[in-house]
């Protein structure tokens, strides 16, 4: 490199204290099309020549930009992309190795590639249409960094691309709705990463995630409404999963690993195509037990999520809030262990056509079965109604909370108790109440889903210990003695 003559370096420094060191004062030069100022010390990019607008296809922004000033040869590390600086430039490729790309710095192109040197990229500054490809010393994506991006154009439709985040940095935060609505099919995020609210929400062609084993927490809403999003692998390293991190997906299997300890409020909510949900049998605060496919939070008994194969333990006691909201049920069997089942548990079932209840269900909270459909058919096992929240529990529409609108549904109760039903605010809201015979429901004591000499046994057992349940009552007389055993050995007989 040219040495600067003491002339030129005395007429430089010169400037820079008439402009007190700051970058108001800078020097201005032109490489390949691409305006950079400098002090000295560092260059940043600030625009582009309206020829390199007009042609430029492939943009290269080097860590070290190379240059002719003053008839004296520069090597200056090129520190930043300004905001707007490439503002109505687009490319078929760019090359990005500055350490800061700023705010709207307006980086457009088919395929991005950041060296190594980039450290920040901050929001709303790039958009790729085809391809993203990252160094390794990326910190931070910043809010709507990537908006849009990978979507393709109206000349190139996207082909499936994935991207990688994979840095050897301690920490990569992705901040809120930085890849929101980006066109990639497939996600594969390295162990430094930091994920913050929404950060791939609605990515409409993504269709798998893969983290990797370091990730600790997955961000509210991170993937919520990628409608294509069927698979994804939660490494045994995260313990948090936030409110409606997965939520409007179409996941077809999960598994919890036994690292998880919490499990925010609809995080797999609005998952239609949901088959099996597994939790690692080392879970201490999650289970699910008897192969249920559903997530039960152990301590509670509370049966946190659910799926379209869910079969609900009789050990289960609440059912939660949102625990089926908008999946793919047809029916569903509640068992006589389950006391209360929470806010929007079954809201928005569009498959749903048959709900049983069993005979300890006693609070039903709002909008639990609010705007299923197809909803025609309630059994009730236990001869006192429910208390319910409001109408909004069985309004078949979402708007039908408000109305006051009659149920165009059948609901069969036990026999005795249908003027109980008539005499309820809510219940009396269904239109066709009829008065059935439970007994053969009522004598499967032992609740193994089979009714047999074994239940005979068990119920005498429990009258011998003096264990009056009321669940224990076949005959619905309200008292458990050697009538309800008779009554069960006459239900066997008949079949």
């Amino acid at each position: 490199m040219k040495t600067i003559s003491k002339f030129s370096r005395f007429l430089i420094c010169s400037i820079l204290i008439l402009g007190y060191q700051s970058k108001c004062m800078a020097m201005k030069t032109e490489v390949g099309g691409i305006i950079y100022e400098f002090d000295g010390y560092e260059a940043w990019v600030i625009g582009a020549t309206d020829y390199a607008k007009e042609y430029l296809r492939h943009l290269n922004i080097p860590n070290i930009v190379h240059f002719t000033y003053l008839g004296n040869d520069w090597s200056l590390e090129v520190s930043s992309i300004e905001e707007y600086a490439l503002l109505g430039c687009s490319f078929e490729t760019a090359f990005i190795n500055a350490a800061h790309i700023k705010k709207n710095a307006c980086i457009r192109a088919d395929e991005i590639t950041f060296g190594d040197n980039v450290c920040r990229i901050e929001e709303a500054s790039c958009t790729a249409y085809h391809k993203i490809t990252f160094g390794k010393n990326i910190e931070y994506i910043g809010k709507r960094a990537f908006l849009g991006s990978g979507c393709g154009s109206v000349d190139e439709p996207l082909e499936p691309a994935e991207i990688t985040i994979e840095t050897q940095c301690d920490s990569t935060v992705i901040d809120e709705f930085a890849f929101m609505n980006c066109g990639f099919s497939s996600i594969t995020l390295g162990k430094s990463v930091r994920m913050r609210d929404f950060s791939f929400c609605q990515c409409p062609n993504l269709t798998s995630v893969t983290m990797k084993d370091g990730i600790k927490r997955i961000s509210l809403c991170a993937f919520y409404g990628c409608e294509n999003l069927e698979s994804v692998v939660i490494p045994n390293t995260v313990t948090y999963i936030d409110m409606i991190s997965f939520s409007m997906t179409s996941l077809r299997e999960l598994f919890i690993p036994e690292s998880v300890t919490h499990i925010g409020l609809g995080a797999f909510s609005a998952c239609s195509n949901l088959e099996s949900i597994i939790v690692a049998p080392l879970n201490r605060v999650y289970d699910s037990r008897n192969d249920c496919n559903a997530i039960i939070e152990t301590s509670t008994n509370t049966l946190h999520t659910g799926c379209n194969s869910t079969v609900i333990p009789n050990t289960v006691t609440t059912i939660g809030a949102s625990a089926f909201h908008m999946s793919g049920l047809e029916s569903i069997q509640i068992p006589n262990s389950v006391t209360t089942i929470g806010a929007k548990a079954f809201q928005s079932c569009k498959n749903l056509t048959k709900v049983q209840f069993g005979r300890s269900v006693k609070t039903i909270e709002a909008s639990a079965f609010n705007a299923c459909e197809w909803l025609d058919e309630v059994i009730c096992l236990n001869p006192e109604p429910p208390d319910c929240a409001d109408v909004s529990v069985f309004a078949k529409d979402l708007q039908s909370e408000a109305n006051d609108e009659p149920y165009y549904i059948g609901l069969f109760v036990p026999k005795g108790s249908i003027q109980r039903y008539r005499s309820h605010y809510v219940w009396d809201h269904f239109k066709y109440i009829a008065e059935k015979d439970f007994s053969a429901l009522y004598s499967d004591v032992n609740e193994d889903g089979e009714v047999s000499i074994a239940d005979v046994t068990y119920l005498i057992d429990c009258i011998l210990n003096s264990d009056h349940n009321s669940l224990l009552d076949v005959n619905c007389d309200g008292e458990v003695n050697i009538a309800d055993v008779t009554k069960l050995i006459d239900v066997i007989l008949k079949g």
